[in-house]
């Protein structure tokens, strides 16, 4: 076998390695969805947010490279069409980007509050206006309170400390 053979076969090893830990955190990620919706049903478009929301969990405890780190934004943005998402690439682009700093920025004021933080904006996203650019804040308090434990079941599936 020639060096370049051989160095044909490492990289593609390499590359169907990537490949396949990717497909396995996307079926890992799409299978929390049945977590939320325990708790109640979710539209299409917010099971494509709560998908976007285990995708950001994953890859905040993971040790992935930045390099397999894009490659799973992009599945996640591949993955729209199975969601009957009608945004265009870059606005969902945006939309993903926002949410990266929006569930950071949750994330810690639950953690810092131990808990008691309360998930409004959160479910708002869910089950009242999915992929809208700016999640408001639910009124619907007497719900938030069982979201939040399925939430919180959702964190520890996702390997979080809760």
């Amino acid at each position: 076998m020639t060096t370049k053979t051989k160095a044909m076969k490492i990289l593609s090893n390499l590359f169907k390695k990537k490949e396949s830990s990717i497909e396995k955190l996307k079926i890992e990620c799409l299978s929390r969805i049945k977590i939320i919706e325990e708790y109640k049903l979710l539209s299409l478009q917010g099971k494509y947010e709560v998908f976007i929301c285990c995708s950001f969990l994953a890859l905040h405890s993971s040790s992935f490279s930045n390099d397999l780190k894009i490659s799973y934004v992009n599945l996640v943005l591949d993955s729209m069409t199975d969601f009957k998402i009608d945004k265009s690439r870059d606005e969902m682009m945006s939309i993903i980007n926002s949410r990266i700093q929006f569930y950071d920025s949750e994330m810690s004021l639950f953690f810092k509050s131990e808990g008691k933080h309360i998930l409004g904006k959160i479910y708002n996203i869910f089950y009242e206006e999915p992929l809208s650019q700016h999640p408001n804040f639910s009124q619907n308090l007497p719900e938030i309170l069982p979201f939040t434990m399925s939430f919180m079941d959702l964190m520890r599936e996702s390997k979080l400390d809760v």
